[in-house]
């Protein structure tokens, strides 16, 4: 089995490209993307072909990330990309059905419970272990995953960042600890937010 993630996550970050960039930097991105790439986004429609329910390889994610940070010609290594479609991608995934599953982690015991729930509710593959020593400070560590891609570890940092501060954990702030693309077991983040 090869570690792949949702559509919905997918389909809101290239929506954030269109509405960036416009319809050009998502033809250039179909343009400089594999065939196999290529076989799953149909830029024409208003879902790119992406289907909000389906699995997606990550390495073909991981390649859509690098080909988006290219064309759209992102300063600081794609940062500003990665962090406007990680916001992009949060608003998005809390409305509608995905509502419903963020309640599960709007508290620190919540999210330490269930946290692997949300998790596996986006990725097919891997564990995602929460702690939390005291009020204003989680740590993620995410294990056990048969791949690894740099940039989709970072995207993914990026949008639990940003999910955290829009259901509650008020300014917070992602440090990444470790990462497996660096020789590490895991992929390691410490998030600090503001106590209530």
């Amino acid at each position: 089995m090869t570690l792949s993630l949702k559509g919905v996550a997918v389909r809101a970050g290239l929506r954030w490209v269109a509405e960036k960039h416009g319809m050009q930097a998502v033809e250039g991105v179909y343009a400089r993307s594999s065939t196999q790439l290529r076989s799953i986004i149909v830029p024409g429609l208003s879902s790119f072909g992406i289907v909000s329910s389906s699995w997606y390889e990550a390495t073909l994610i991981g390649e859509l990330l690098d080909v988006i940070v290219h064309v759209t010609k992102a300063p600081n290594d794609g940062r500003e990309a990665l962090a406007g479609m990680a916001e992009a991608i949060a608003r998005d995934n809390l409305k509608g059905v995905y509502q419903s599953l963020f309640r599960l982690i709007a508290t620190r015991p919540q999210l330490i419970a269930h946290g692997q729930r949300v998790w596996r509710s986006y990725y097919n593959d891997g564990t995602l272990t929460v702690t939390s020593e005291r009020e204003g400070e989680l740590l993620f560590s995410v294990s056990e995953t048969r791949e690894h891609h740099l940039r989709l570890c970072v995207m993914t940092s990026l949008v639990l960042e940003q999910i955290l501060e829009k259901i509650g954990y008020s300014g917070a702030s992602l440090t990444r600890l470790s990462c497996i693309d660096k020789g590490a077991r895991a992929c390691t983040f410490e998030v600090d937010y503001i106590a209530k």
